[in-house]
């Protein structure tokens, strides 16, 4: 089990007022991956390469990433947040570009 705490952010996603840093990770090591609450969206791809975000949510990663989803899911991202109250103004941020 992988702690996304230990790893460095190797991805962000643009908002609407500002950038967030973040782990993204591929379907296949999304169970592998643990740590606490945080931002965590389901992403899908289309041709050519671009990203849509299928589901977001304030949720344990992986417990996240065992939910079913009724499309393929390329990738997983995990925001991490300080509380739901935050969690809850970056998912708006996210949701004004991305919705």
């Amino acid at each position: 089990m992988e702690k996304l705490q230990n790893m460095p952010f190797n991805s962000k996603i643009v908002g609407a007022e500002n950038v967030y840093y973040c782990w993204e990770t591929k379907y296949s090591q999304a169970r592998k991956m643990s740590g606490p609450p945080c931002i965590c969206i389901a992403s899908y791809v289309t041709l050519p390469k671009n990203y849509h975000f299928h589901r977001i949510a304030f949720s344990d990663p992986q417990e996240f990433s065992k939910e079913k989803f009724n499309r393929i899911i390329y990738s997983f991202f995990f925001i991490p947040v300080e509380d739901l109250d935050n969690a809850m103004d970056i998912i708006k941020d996210i949701l004004a570009v991305w919705g």
